[in-house]
């Protein structure tokens, strides 16, 4: 991924100023490395200018929280794609992130065994939720959305980006222990029951 225009003490020296913040056309601000002689790296809480001083101005937040938005809309196109397994075509889904992986694929592939097919995704980026993701639960009549919490946050993560919520199952554990193939595809095979 790229990591914007970096500027090097040449570019620098030839800046009239040097504007860490400055506000461009795709939100990606020129930047040069900490320690750069002309440039310079001030990290706050607090929201800057063009120049990285502290401002409330009402203006300058709303400036600055613009440009931090098409940043986002210009790196949507550079995040990674989502690792897909299972059936594409089946009308049920299995979602989740993390360690969740391979115990996925594992009860995907016994369930598919006993005839009950499953399309595998799991998301390699949280936020902004790709496109692909909506449009994969979308085109399933269920998605089970599998965690290790016990408030369901990715399934409302997805919901509040635009996934359908009733097409979300939540398959969650919060009793330490990890998901096991068979648990998983246990829950599964249960929930498809009903």
């Amino acid at each position: 991924m790229e990591q914007g225009s970096r500027l090097d003490e040449a570019a620098v020296s030839e800046l009239d100023e040097y504007r860490r913040y400055l506000l461009t056309e795709d939100g990606v601000s020129p930047w040069a490395v900490p320690g750069t002689p002309g440039g310079m790296s001030l990290v706050t809480g607090n929201e800057r200018d063009e120049w990285g001083l502290v401002s409330t101005a009402a203006a300058n937040r709303v400036a600055m929280m613009d440009k931090r938005a098409r940043k986002l809309a210009a790196l949507r196109p550079q995040l990674p794609d989502a690792v897909r397994w299972g059936d594409a075509s089946a009308g049920v889904g299995i979602l989740g992130i993390g360690m969740e992986a391979g115990v996925m694929v594992e009860a995907s592939e016994r369930l598919a065994a006993e005839g009950i097919g499953l399309a595998g995704l799991r998301p390699r980026t949280l936020w902004p939720v790709p496109d692909e993701v909506i449009e994969f639960i979308q085109s399933c009549q269920r998605v089970y959305v599998v965690e290790h919490n016990a408030e369901g946050q990715l399934a409302h993560l997805l919901i509040s980006a635009g996934a359908p919520s009733q097409r979300i199952t939540s398959i969650l554990r919060y009793d330490g222990l990890p998901f096991t193939p068979g648990g998983l595809a246990g829950s599964i095979r249960e929930a498809e029951a009903t």
